[in-house]
């Protein structure tokens, strides 16, 4: 891949970037983004057939205009289980603390791939996530259609006790699939931004590059190696669970392509690597131009397949 200097982009080549120990083999270094795929009609139809005639990307602007603090609570009431899927639950009875008006409609049963040092593969450990359907099937392209919500009985407690329809989600990164739950409800890329790359505080908006290689020189100085490797690995994670569920955000990408820009400049300084450091924010520049010029040829009503990126 050429960049639009002229300067080949060995960025995009995983062996470009060898660390010791093999690292370049253990985590792809370019995070690509996905061939874009729409929400299917049925996914929206199965939470309520109006849904399925609505547009896509208003509906997403409305949820996150209406989203409240207490929704993005809910799924951190988060519960953890070890269990076999074929004897789990069909559905599961909660309390929460605060009244919520909607409140969830389905129990997220992630799990993530059988642990190599479990005995027995036919148990999973599970991690339950009450959520509100809609927000999640809004974005996820590649999820299959929630079942019908169950209606609360009478004689419980309005807004605070609930039945919710278990769902089990398969995650090749289960800890970092709560970081994907707050984005689908908040959409600030800013706080994602900094929940990957561990920020006590986050930025107002997004960092270009030049506070990013700042980032990257303060991470690479007062981190260690095995952290930064803990957050590559991290960042990583979510990527792979933003691609196998079909989340097609522009913000979220720049949130991602931001925080590996960091985080890869950061293990090249730990590593000595200056002359690295500086390939990759040529890459970084390269790639923000790419991505520039997709926004203004879609702006221009051509297909993404009309340029290459």
């Amino acid at each position: 891949m050429e960049g639009e200097n002229g300067m080949k982009n060995v960025l995009f080549h995983p062996s470009a970037f060898s660390m010791p120990g093999n690292f370049s083999e253990a985590l792809p270094l370019y995070l690509p983004r996905p061939e874009y795929v729409e929400v299917p009609r049925k996914s929206m139809e199965a939470i309520e057939p109006a849904f399925g005639l609505l547009n896509i990307n208003k509906l997403r602007d409305l949820l996150t205009q209406k989203a409240h603090a207490d929704d993005v609570k809910t799924f951190q009431i988060t519960q953890k289980y070890k269990v076999k899927e074929s004897n789990f639950p069909k559905e599961m009875r909660i309390i929460i603390d605060v009244a919520l008006h909607p409140g969830p409609s389905h129990m997220l049963a992630v799990h993530g791939p059988p642990d190599p040092k479990e005995k027995s593969f036919t148990e999973l450990p599970v991690r339950m996530y009450p959520v509100h359907a809609l927000y999640v099937a809004a974005h996820c392209a590649k999820l299959a259609p929630f079942p019908p919500q169950i209606d609360t009985p009478e004689g419980v407690s309005e807004g605070r006790e609930f039945i919710l329809p278990v769902v089990f989600v398969f995650s090749s990164s289960p800890t970092t699939f709560p970081l994907l739950l707050e984005y689908l409800y908040r959409k600030k890329a800013n706080i994602l931004f900094a929940r990957l790359i561990r920020l006590s505080k986050p930025p107002a908006t997004i960092p270009g590059l030049k506070r990013q290689e700042q980032l990257a020189i303060s991470l690479g100085t007062l981190g260690s190696r095995p952290q930064v490797t803990q957050i590559l690995h991290t960042l990583n994670g979510f990527w792979e669970n933003t691609c196998s569920l079909g989340v097609y955000d522009n913000d979220l990408w720049t949130a991602i392509d931001s925080a590996r820009n960091v985080v890869l400049m950061a293990m090249a300084l730990l590593h000595g690597r200056l002359d690295t450091k500086e390939v990759i924010k040529a890459a970084a520049e390269s790639l923000d131009f790419s991505q520039y010029k997709k926004r203004l040829l879609l702006s221009a009503g051509l297909r993404p397949s009309s340029f290459d990126l």
